[in-house]
């Protein structure tokens, strides 16, 4: 009986493991086609109002993410990058590895009316035991003496 059980328990076990398959997509913008690297990709599992995090990876120079282990089901698939907008989808899990199609970000693009750039040069700086004094950092006439300037 209890080899029954064990050969029992390792064949749904055996079964589980082959029922895991590979999510895999590729990243790209939608611009230029470039690959998105260090995108987010995130797999969810929604079961009535509740979302649960499946699994989540980071894309790889070529824009390629890989989610492995994944229970066949449906799922909703969610991409974020900085400078973009977020992407949703959702994805279809079955018995087999899932290669989605390039998956293109649309750029979040903001344009400023102007923009303005101003410095402040260092007061003075400390070298070793010697203290430079920066003259351009300070308002004084252009005839003031070093008194004036201190």
């Amino acid at each position: 009986m209890k080899k029954i059980t064990f050969i029992l328990v390792f064949w749904v076990m055996a079964l589980t493991a082959m029922a895991q398959k590979t999510l895999s997509g590729t990243i790209l913008s939608k611009t230029d086609g470039q690959p998105i690297e260090m995108a987010t990709v995130r797999l969810f599992e929604y079961k009535g109002a509740d979302s649960t995090l499946v699994q989540g990876a980071q894309t790889y120079n070529d824009g390629l993410f890989i989610l492995s282990n994944i229970r066949p089901g449906k799922y909703k698939l969610i991409v974020s990058s900085v400078g973009f907008n977020e992407h949703s989808q959702w994805v279809e899990m079955k018995q087999q590895d899932l290669d989605l199609p390039a998956i293109r970000l649309v750029e979040q693009v903001q344009h400023l009316a102007e923009v303005s750039v101003q410095g402040k040069a260092a007061e003075m700086t400390v070298k070793g035991d010697t203290i430079e004094y920066n003259t351009a950092a300070y308002q004084v006439s252009e005839t003031a003496t070093v008194e004036e300037l201190l």
